[in-house]
C-alpha cells in the first residue's frame, strides 16, 4: 500500500527547459506537509474499458497494514517535527510488546490493562512539536492505526455488495452487513486484501495513534 501511495506522489510533466532550449520531461515528486488525524486511503478498484463500454473491477491483491507509519510521505520539515513523538511512541510500543505474554492463536492478550496501569505516564509535551500541538486536527507523530474498512464483494463494478468493518478494541472488530451485525477478529480483517471473490478493501480509514 505504501509503495502505491509513494507512486501517486510522483508525476511526469513536460515543460520548456531553458538549459536545453526545448521541451523536456521532468519528474515531479510531492510530499505531505501536514498529516490529518484521520487518513482515508482509497483503492482504485474499478476502471473503464472503452471497447466494451463498461466499468470493470480490478481483482488484484493489495496488502494494507493494521498500523501505518506515514513518515516517508512527509516533507523533510514535517519528518523532523514529528520525529521525537514518533520515536517515543515506537519505543513505548516495543516495550509493551516485549513485556506482554504471547496469546494463543486466535486469542487476544489479556495483559494489556495490567501493563498500561504499571507504566509511568509520559509527559508528551517534551516530545510533541509545539507548533504541531497547536494545530488542531493534525497528527503529531505520523503514526496511524487502522480503524475502519469499507469492502466490496462481487466481480461487477455496477453490482455486488458493500460492507463496513469497524475496530472496537484490540483484536475485536464489528462487521456491518446491512442490518446484520457481528463480531470478527483482526485476522478476518487482514483477509480483505483482494485477489479473489471474497470481500476486498475499497476504502481504509486510519486514525492517529493516541499519545497516552
Amino acid at each position: 500500500m505504501q509503495n502505491g501511495i509513494l507512486d501517486t506522489l510522483k508525476q511526469e510533466i513536460q515543460k520548456n527547459s531553458p538549459t536545453l532550449g526545448r521541451s523536456a520531461l521532468y519528474l515531479k515528486t510531492s510530499r505531505v506537509s501536514r498529516l490529518p488525524q484521520y487518513l482515508t486511503i482509497h483503492f482504485i478498484r474499478f476502471f473503464w474499458k472503452p471497447a466494451e463500454r463498461v466499468r470493470a473491477k480490478i481483482m488484484r491483491k493489495v496488502k494494507f497494514p493494521l498500523e501505518f507509519d506515514a513518515h516517508q510521505l512527509c516533507t523533510p520539515e514535517l519528518q523532523q517535527r514529528t520525529a521525537k513523538a514518533r520515536n517515543k511512541l515506537q519505543e513505548i510500543e516495543n516495550e509493551r510488546a516485549n513485556k506482554r505474554p504471547a496469546a494463543a492463536p486466535g486469542e487476544a492478550s489479556t495483559a494489556t490493562t495490567d501493563l498500561d496501569a504499571s507504566e509511568t505516564k509520559v509527559d508528551w509535551t517534551q516530545f510533541v512539536d509545539p507548533e504541531l500541538a497547536k494545530d488542531i486536527g493534525a497528527n503529531v507523530s505520523a503514526q496511524y492505526e487502522l480503524c475502519a474498512v469499507l469492502t466490496h464483494v462481487g466481480r461487477s463494478a455496477d453490482s455486488g455488495h458493500y460492507i463496513g468493518w469497524a475496530k472496537r478494541a484490540d483484536n475485536e472488530w464489528i462487521k456491518y452487513d446491512d442490518d446484520k451485525v457481528s463480531i470478527v477478529r483482526e485476522e478476518d480483517v487482514q483477509k480483505l486484501d483482494g485477489g479473489g471473490d471474497w470481500h476486498m478493501a475499497y476504502i481504509c480509514l486510519y486514525r492517529a495513534k493516541k499519545l497516552e
